[in-house]
């Protein structure tokens, strides 16, 4: 079950990813770049320990697929995490677990199998599922609307996508020293993207190498490598990447206990967070 552990810990990175987000309200484009920048800086002094496919081009063509996929749920995320304090970021997960798990058992014909021949299995992970989207649902229940909803639907969509592509893609062995590879190969092509866009949109100007705006990347880019390592080890161990999905539900429960920490005021449900967390020890279980 060590995936759970690499799971909540991609939750925990990424709701701190999307907190460091708000330091810096300047260009998205430019915010992105230096995040981007900073997380290949974070990762490159761990390359010792990088265990890179010698012939597996499908390793690398997912790796630069999945930066590109990234890219674009990074942008929203952090356009989205400015506009409504972070709060409305958990909304894209039902999507991107209900995605990821139909995606996975749809192209993997024996954990179709798995699901269909373990009834009580699968009901209990149906019911840890509507368990936590109601919990979801009624957090906050203010910031819920269609608008939002369509906003976030591509995030999820994209995460889900970016989770398969990856679990299809890592080759076996050890679980950190293939993912580090892999995901600063991610971090490489976000960096070329937002950098040669962000350059013709003549974003980088004085402002963007303000103080503000480099802790900013700084912070961003080390929650982000952070984040997206700990999903790919997690991705990498599940048995359906759907259930690191999952258990990233928890990303509400964690931006309620930071701005807590911060004196922020925060009126989400305490007892939809209570939900969430028994929601995500049902699943863990179900799948023992």
């Amino acid at each position: 079950m060590i995936w759970a552990f690499y799971a909540v810990l991609y939750s925990v990175f990424r709701a701190l990813f999307v907190e460091a987000g708000r330091i810096d309200r300047g260009d998205p484009w430019v915010r992105a770049f230096w995040h981007a920048v900073f997380g290949i800086l974070m990762l490159l002094p761990f390359w010792p320990m990088m265990q890179w496919p010698a012939v597996d081009a499908g390793f690398y063509f997912a790796a630069v697929i999945v930066g590109a996929i990234m890219t674009i749920g990074c942008l929203m995320q952090l356009a989205l995490s400015e506009q409504h304090k972070g709060r409305i970021t958990g909304i894209s997960l039902p999507v991107e677990t209900a995605a990821a798990f139909v995606i996975w058992l749809a192209i993997t014909p024996s954990s179709f199998g798995d699901v269909v021949g373990d009834a009580l299995r699968t009901a209990c992970v149906l019911l840890a599922f509507t368990v936590a989207g109601i919990a979801l649902a009624i957090v906050r229940s203010n910031d819920i609307h269609i608008r939002t909803a369509l906003l976030m639907t591509p995030i999820g969509l994209s995460f889900a996508v970016a989770g398969v592509v990856t679990k299809l893609a890592l080759p076996s062995g050890p679980a950190l020293a293939i993912a580090l590879p892999y995901v600063l190969i991610n971090f490489g092509v976000m960096a070329i993207v937002m950098g040669v866009i962000a350059a013709m949109k003549r974003k980088f100007g004085r402002a963007a190498f303000q103080t503000e705006t480099l802790r900013s990347g700084a912070l961003t880019g080390l929650f982000s490598a952070s984040s997206y390592t700990a999903f790919v080890m997690a991705v990498s161990l599940a048995p359906n990447p759907g259930y690191v999905s999952f258990m990233a539900m928890l990303l509400p429960v964690w931006m309620i206990g930071l701005h807590k920490i911060l004196g922020e005021e925060e009126k989400s449900s305490p007892v939809a967070a209570f939900l969430l967390v028994l929601s995500a020890i049902m699943l863990v279980v179900a799948v023992l």
